[in-house]
């Protein structure tokens, strides 16, 4: 194999690996996406609970599309998994700010996650127009 096919194939191989990560990279935030309506979502429903008030009467979800009537005791006081399957009691203010904390930390991952990519797509580039011109 001359020096040139040699290049060609380890521009190829780089060029394979690099669309795997990409893609890799594509699905990772598309889950940080979802993650990011969750948590926002979390923190929507926690204002609503707050507005409701005790006493009031609320369907809680057991599993997809299964909820039970539930009765509020107490909008004060959270119990928060706060993980290693712990959970504690926190205040609804204590509670939005971690909300907040996460959703900080989920969106510096997007933007490095988008990097990423952009990072990606531009190697990809250089490396298909580097193989055009091999090619010729």
């Amino acid at each position: 194999m001359d020096e040139k096919q040699k290049n060609i194939q380890e521009k190829y191989m780089e060029f394979q690996a690099l669309a795997q990560q990409m893609q890799a990279a594509e699905k990772q935030i598309q889950k940080v996406a979802a993650q990011l309506q969750e948590v926002n979502s979390a923190k929507e429903a926690l204002a609503e609970i707050s507005k409701a008030g005790a006493g009031k009467e609320i369907l809680v979800p057991v599993t997809a599309g299964i909820f039970v009537k539930a009765e509020l005791k107490n909008t004060d006081d959270l119990i928060v998994n706060v993980g290693s399957n712990v959970a504690v009691n926190k205040s609804v203010d204590d509670t939005k700010k971690l909300l907040d904390e996460q959703i900080l930390d989920v969106e510096q991952y997007q933007k490095e996650l988008s990097m990423a990519l952009e990072a990606y797509a531009a190697r990809l580039q250089e490396l298909q127009q580097d193989l055009e011109g091999l090619n010729k």
